[in-house]
This record gives structure tokens, sequence and C-alpha cells, in this order.
């Protein structure tokens, strides 16, 4: 915002107030499909960098233990809350999207996730210190 950095990388919930002050200029979504919250900015595969898929994304986690009855309970309640057009504008507003889904539907997204970054680290030569 003070003009010394050229560009940014950002997930549009942080950026999206600005962009819509006309403060940033979205250039492209990092994701295969376009923002419902942006409609208009192109993807990087759109914008001529093929393959390109980077998401971020939130998820709720509990304990290890936790009974499957109260896991099945709070699955209910998220997949039925992100739907409610309230609570979905208001995402939309921050851009973004309530998505929902199962547990199992989570954990493929982590163990994709998981192993597409400890590949790059790997190749990047990425070490914790």
């Amino acid at each position: 915002m003070g003009g010394q950095v050229p560009l940014l990388w950002v997930s549009i919930p942080a950026a999206a107030q600005f962009v819509k002050a006309g403060k940033l200029k979205a250039l492209a979504v990092s994701t295969t499909k376009r923002s419902a919250a942006f409609p208009d900015v192109p993807t990087m595969q759109e914008a001529g960098i093929a393959d390109f898929d980077v998401d971020s994304w939130y998820a709720v986690f509990v304990p290890a233990k936790t009974p499957q009855p109260a896991i099945d309970k709070l699955n209910r309640v998220i997949n039925t809350v992100v739907k409610e057009p309230e609570i979905r504008d208001k995402l939309l507003a921050q851009g973004s999207e309530g998505v929902g889904g199962t547990p199992e539907q989570l954990g493929k997204v982590v163990a994709t996730e998981l192993a597409r970054w400890q590949k790059l680290a790997k190749e990047a030569s990425i070490k914790v210190d």
C-alpha cells in the first residue's frame, strides 16, 4: 500500500478489500477456475502459464481421538452453514467460497497438498532450520 512492492502474491481474502477499493490490481488467480468474488480476473492458466494450480484453503480439524458421532455432527453443521445464503454472501464479499465436504475428502486434500509441497521442498533442497 506504500508503493514499495511492485508485485504481490496473496490470498483473495487478504487482498479483496484493496482490489475493490482500487488500491491493488488483480492480475490473475492461481486456481484452475475463476473466483466467484472476482469473475473478471483470469486464472494463471488463462494468462498463459500452463498447469498452474495453487489454492489456499481453510479447514476444521479436531483431535485424533474425537468420537465419530461428534465429527459427523460437526461436519453436518459446517456443511449446512456454508450453504446458508447470508454466510455464503459474507464469505464471497471477503473473497472466499465455502465449499464443505466430508472428512474423507479433506483427508485427500491434505494428503495431496503434503505430497505436492514435500516434493517441491525436496527438489529445491529446502530444509527446516
